[in-house]
């Protein structure tokens, strides 16, 4: 599609060639840089090997999306692992004592 504007993504849903939810998204993903759009789509533990890589500047547009996947992510992992296994999971505590840089 290249560089098509929300008004060209209207147009498609409205002819029925978007659904309503590919509409939304392509419209989302339009207003992220490629490295958001694409740290989203990582799994947590890719996602901090791509952060902690990242300049200060990178690292300072990745924070939004770190933060979200984080929360997803401990929602899912007291939900599913134990407690032992939570606190022995290094990954865990790296998101656990996780704390944004000041901008």
């Amino acid at each position: 599609m290249g560089h098509a504007t929300p008004d060209d993504v209207q147009a498609l849903y409205r002819k029925g060639q978007l659904s309503e939810q590919d509409a939304k998204d392509i419209i989302a993903n339009g207003k992220k840089t490629s490295l958001q759009a694409r740290f989203e789509r990582l799994p947590m533990k890719d996602a901090l090997s791509v952060y902690n890589a990242g300049t200060p500047k990178e690292k300072a547009e990745l924070v939004p999306a770190l933060m979200k996947k984080r929360a997803a992510f401990l929602k899912d992992m007291y939900k599913t692992h134990s407690y032992a296994e939570i606190q022995s999971d290094p990954m865990i505590h790296r998101l656990l004592t996780f704390v944004p840089p000041q901008q």
